[in-house]
């Protein structure tokens, strides 16, 4: 009987799960200055303004460079000297969630939230997650 109870509670978590609507989002470059580069089938490819980036994406800056990003309502500035993957860029009914893990430099994130709807972000590193 318990076991019979289990399946019923696993297949309504489940069923739960399947209705919630999950969607890739993607971000957009709004401005490159100096060297900027993303990763692309193991080759590096310039970035520039307009292009779009999906998660998975791995983006590197040079010297005195910069990419600010737009994902969702928010902006987020990678600095110089950072290599960065957006790990995760999902928009659920809830809000939109995002993850990027920094193996070196700094960005600056300007998170904010759409109307009636969460904003999750995540930073990683080698070091610290915040």
């Amino acid at each position: 009987m318990k076991i019979s109870a289990r399946i019923q509670a696993l297949s309504a978590t489940v069923m739960l799960l399947a209705a919630v609507p999950l969607f890739a989002v993607t971000g957009t470059v709004i401005s490159v200055s100096g060297k900027a580069e993303i990763q692309n089938n193991g080759a590096w490819l310039p970035l520039k303004e307009g292009d779009i980036i999906e998660a998975g994406a791995v983006i590197s800056t040079g010297f005195k460079s910069e990419v600010v990003l737009r994902i969702g309502e928010s902006v987020l500035t990678v600095k110089p000297l950072t290599r960065l993957t957006l790990e995760e860029l999902i928009e659920l009914d809830t809000g939109i969630t995002s993850a990027v893990y920094l193996d070196a430099g700094g960005i600056k994130a300007d998170i904010k939230a759409t109307e009636n709807q969460r904003t999750g972000f995540t930073v990683k590193s080698p070091a610290v997650t915040a």
